[in-house]
């Protein structure tokens, strides 16, 4: 089997379409267990890198060009590494298809900065996969850090392509302790996806963070779990990221939220299932499960331009809040 019948197995058969038809593909193979990790590419599962950085490094880069993508397939298993997204049109593809526990990029334990980093001006195309992301192994007490950091974009990084899909997230996982501080921690981004996705024992899920003149817009959350985070499931940041502090964040549009559950499983519930705060445009939760009673608005704190609307709670409401 060629690597682009396996490429095609790996993303195809998971659902995710994240490359245009006609773009050239460059692939490249990472197993923990890997020995190739000072060598060549690796095109291949016969000679695969040990470390998804290495991958990265080695990715031809795609800067100011539109034709090309970069796959990295990681094998199932524990990559204590940070993973820096360094160029865009990068894919990150975890190999173990729909059960992302079995790859698991973990951070170190010790350092405190987000285990996965898509640095500014590198987010146009980033896919990341069939992953679970730590703030730190197993055994070990997790950081108080974001697992996945989007860092600061324009439209600008777009260019020719700013009407596609900016990046996206599918059937990713971020469990853990309740200690990391965001389990997505959004700054500025813009134009994207993210689904099938669980963000469960944080301090807060989602965090949409930015900046006077670049504001998370244009971003559609679909089949979204949350469980078991301490402070709230959904929520914007005062704060310049990696930092996390519940307030205000100005001009976010179009932040679209359809077939979310919001779950208390033990532990201690969220403090606020929503805590948005600011200017906030087109903004609504379309079809979501509340595992309490939300009407009287005390577990959802929603700017004007915010709604609740076909979603229900325990006690069955409709058109929850806002509508």
């Amino acid at each position: 089997m060629g690597s682009n019948t396996l490429m095609s197995a790996a993303i195809g058969g998971a659902g995710i379409r994240p490359f245009a038809p006609g773009r050239s593909i460059d692939e490249l193979w990472v197993d923990p267990a890997g020995s190739n990790n000072y060598g060549l590419k690796s095109l291949s599962l016969d000679r695969p890198l040990a470390t998804i950085t290495r991958a990265i490094a080695l990715a031809e880069s795609t800067a100011g060009i539109y034709n090309r993508s970069a796959v990295i397939h990681v094998a199932p298993g524990e990559y204590r590494e940070f993973v820096d997204v360094t160029k865009p049109d990068i894919a990150i593809i975890g190999s173990s298809g729909r059960y992302p526990g079995r790859t698991r990029i973990v951070g170190d334990g010790a350092t405190a900065r987000a285990t996965m980093r898509v640095l500014t001006g590198n987010l146009r195309g980033f896919t990341l996969a069939n992953v679970l992301v730590e703030t730190g192994f197993p055994g070990t007490t997790s950081l108080a850090v974001p697992a996945i950091f989007l860092e600061t974009s324009d439209t600008a990084e777009l260019g020719a392509n700013s009407t596609d899909e900016h990046f996206l997230l599918d059937n990713v996982m971020v469990i853990s302790d309740g200690t990391p501080n965001a389990g997505l921690l959004l700054g500025g981004a813009t134009m994207g996806r993210v689904q099938n996705s669980t963000f469960a024992g944080c301090e807060h899920g989602v965090v949409f963070a930015g900046s006077a003149n670049n504001n998370p817009t244009d971003i559609r959350f679909h089949n979204i779990d949350f469980y078991n985070n301490t402070t709230a499931d959904v929520a914007t940041s005062s704060a310049t990221p990696p930092t996390v502090t519940l307030g205000s964040v100005g001009g976010m549009d179009s932040i679209i939220w359809s077939d979310t559950n919001f779950c208390d499983v033990g532990g201690t519930p969220v403090t606020n299932y929503i805590n948005l705060v600011g200017a906030q445009v087109n903004g609504s939760f379309f079809n979501c499960r509340f595992n309490r009673a939300v009407s009287d608005g005390t577990l959802t704190l929603l700017p004007v331009g915010v709604n609740i609307i076909a979603s229900y709670d325990v006690n069955g409401h409709v058109n929850i809040v806002g509508a």
